[in-house]
């Protein structure tokens, strides 16, 4: 049965400073809803994520909310591996995937199908598996002959076309996916909320960081708020969105 546990999770990147970026770094990161900034054996850093433990059993839809630098990306690229924790530990049971960054890792010297075909293969898959989901999502970005064209000449929106298409060209035990929902035009996100709630019907855990009650509501049947890398309010996906907004005002 897929999983995904997270126990005392903390998450510190370390920062260089001077004495008076220390200063205005501190006072910024402790008054706003940013991670914590703190000082260590002589090294500055600030604490993405502090003590954070997430639980999502077989069938759990999780979403996560809060202000942007809040921690939701940093605890979603833990929970799938890419970031390690400098505290707590992560189990996971299940074959995952993410959706995360759109745009981000492009060759923008290479073509669009040999870049999914890169990311296709950094996402684990090869032989026919790779190429049916090169051919899957080349006929989900709708972007034909730019295909064979270097990324280089592509918008920003038709970079996050490809990315989107390639990393949802699997299926997961464990989906993890980071505010996506909602780029591009009307038509392609549209089309992108389909082919979202398609992978998260068939995974059997859903992690999905959002700003979107809508989205939020439609997807997930639990919440946790972040705020400055701590859970402040978890549970009922309506409660602790009433909670945030009477905090934050949406």
């Amino acid at each position: 049965m897929a999983g995904l546990k997270l126990y005392g999770v903390t998450v510190s990147y370390p920062v260089v400073l001077n004495s008076r970026q220390r200063s205005a770094l501190a006072n910024a990161a402790n008054t706003l809803s940013f991670g914590r900034y703190g000082r260590g054996a002589n090294v500055d850093y600030v604490q993405a994520l502090r003590d954070v433990s997430v639980d999502i059993p077989q069938g759990g839809r999780l979403g996560v909310i809060g202000r942007n630098g809040s921690g939701k990306s940093t605890l979603l690229k833990t929970a799938a591996g890419i970031i390690r924790p400098s505290r707590g530990r992560r189990e996971v049971n299940g074959k995952v995937g993410c959706v995360l960054n759109l745009g981000a890792g492009l060759d923008p010297d290479k073509s669009g199908l040999e870049n999914m075909r890169m990311i296709a293969r950094l996402h684990g898959l090869d032989g026919e598996e790779l190429d049916a989901a090169v051919e899957d999502a080349a006929a989900f970005t709708e972007l034909e002959a730019f295909l064979e064209m270097p990324v280089r000449a592509y918008s920003s929106g038709m970079g996050a076309r490809l990315n989107f298409a390639i990393a949802t060209a699997q299926r997961s035990d464990v989906m993890i996916i980071d505010e996506v929902i909602g780029t591009g035009d009307a038509y392609f996100v549209s089309k992108a909320v389909d082919r979202v709630r398609a992978l998260c019907d068939g995974a059997g855990v859903l992690m999905l960081a959002t700003h979107s009650y809508a989205i939020l509501r439609d997807f997930c049947d639990r919440a946790i708020w972040l705020d400055a890398g701590r859970v402040v309010a978890e549970g009922n996906v309506d409660e602790v969105w009433e909670a945030y907004y009477a905090a934050h005002g949406g």
